[in-house]
């Protein structure tokens, strides 16, 4: 008996606590605007703004659930054969020296080239890479082009700051999906998102 009331009171309690776990989440302006609404006893616009908040929260957990193969991420796909159908056996970052045996068809014909790195065999593609003077290194991942950073991802979404052009960002994922084409970095210890195609291998450090 003891535990069957445990098991409902537990589910009638769950959406109380997804309730308190997203009021958690969401954003500290949010929250002044709805402590503003309450105060005014303004209940229904209070009320409103919480499930807005909760389901844009919603949609950003929904896109951060998938992370593409963006050929942008910071990190590099290592391949067992020349193409993105092949496995993938390991990872390389911005910096770190490769040396490239061959590249299919040549240097600058093709996508795909051998190298080694870090005990790691495998096929990357040519436009991860950069030369830089005798060297070859994974290229950094910087703005093509002045873009803002955005707070979630989505065009109507507040704006954190401008990243000026040839600026290197670090990428923790990017997003595939219902909000297709958005990457989350970090700049400066500002966390945000940027769209995907604002972004570009950029040389490699000398």
């Amino acid at each position: 008996m003891g535990s069957v009331l445990s098991a409902r009171i537990g589910a009638q309690m769950r959406p109380l606590a997804l309730l308190v776990w997203s009021l958690l989440l969401i954003d500290r302006d949010e929250l002044k605007w709805i402590s503003l609404m309450y105060q005014e006893r303004n209940y229904m616009r209070a009320a409103l703004s919480v499930l807005l908040a909760v389901v844009l929260l919603g949609v950003e957990l929904f896109a951060i659930g998938g992370v593409s193969a963006n050929p942008f991420g910071g990190a590099v796909s290592v391949h067992s054969g020349p193409g993105p159908k092949w496995p993938v056996i390991g990872e390389l970052h911005a910096g770190d020296e490769v040396s490239v045996s061959d590249c299919v068809r040549g240097w600058g014909q093709h996508d795909w080239c051998k190298v080694s790195s870090l005990g790691i065999e495998g096929f990357v593609h040519e436009g991860a890479l950069a030369p830089s003077g005798d060297h070859i290194f994974v290229a950094p991942v910087v703005t093509g082009a002045p873009v803002q950073l955005r707070k979630r991802p989505g065009a109507g979404s507040a704006v954190v700051a401008t990243i000026p052009a040839s600026v290197q960002v670090h990428i923790a994922h990017c997003t595939h999906g219902w909000l297709r084409g958005w990457c989350k970095v970090n700049l400066d210890g500002r966390t945000g998102f940027v769209r995907s195609e604002s972004l570009q291998r950029g040389v490699a450090a000398q």
